[in-house]
C-alpha cells in the first residue's frame, strides 16, 4: 500500500522542482514551498479499495487533493476507509472497468494526475514510481 503514497510524494517533489527551477528533495517535503505546490495538485485514481486508500493517504501526507473513482459494487466500508484520508469520492455506475474509464476521462478534462500501477503506451513514468515504492 505504501507504493502509491510514494508515487504521489514523487509527483509532488517533481512538480515542485519544475516550478522552482531547482532540485527539490524529500528533506523539503514539509516546507512552505512544497506545500504550496502540493495544494495546487490533484491526483486521481479508480479503485476497488487498497489502491485508492494508498493514493489518498499519499495526497494527505503532502497536502495535495485526491479524487477517487469507485464503482457501484464497492462496499460502503471500503469507501469510508478511503474517504478518511480526505479523498473526494466519486461514485460511478457500473463495474471497476467503468470507473477506470470515467476516472481517465475526468482527470484529462480537469488536469488531474492519474495515479495507476498499470502502464500503457505513453503512461509508464508513474507506474515506475509505484514499482520503486
Amino acid at each position: 500500500m505504501r507504493a502509491l503514497s510514494y508515487a504521489v510524494i514523487r509527483l509532488v517533489l517533481e512538480e515542485t522542482t519544475r516550478q522552482l527551477s531547482r532540485d527539490v528533495d524529500v528533506s523539503e517535503l514539509h516546507t512552505p514551498e512544497v506545500n504550496s505546490v502540493a495544494r495546487g495538485m490533484t491526483v486521481s485514481c479508480a479503485t476497488d479499495g487498497n489502491h485508492g486508500r494508498s493514493t489518498a493517504q499519499g495526497a494527505q501526507l503532502v497536502g495535495a487533493k485526491c479524487a477517487t473513482f469507485v464503482h457501484s459494487g464497492l462496499s460502503n466500508e471500503r469507501i469510508a476507509a478511503i474517504a478518511r484520508f480526505g479523498a473526494q469520492m466519486i461514485r460511478v455506475d457500473g463495474n471497476y472497468d467503468d470507473s477506470v474509464v470515467q476516472a481517465s476521462r475526468v482527470a484529462a478534462q480537469e488536469g488531474w494526475i492519474t495515479v495507476s500501477d498499470t502502464s500503457w503506451p505513453d503512461y509508464e513514468r508513474i507506474p515506475r514510481f509505484v514499482m520503486q515504492g
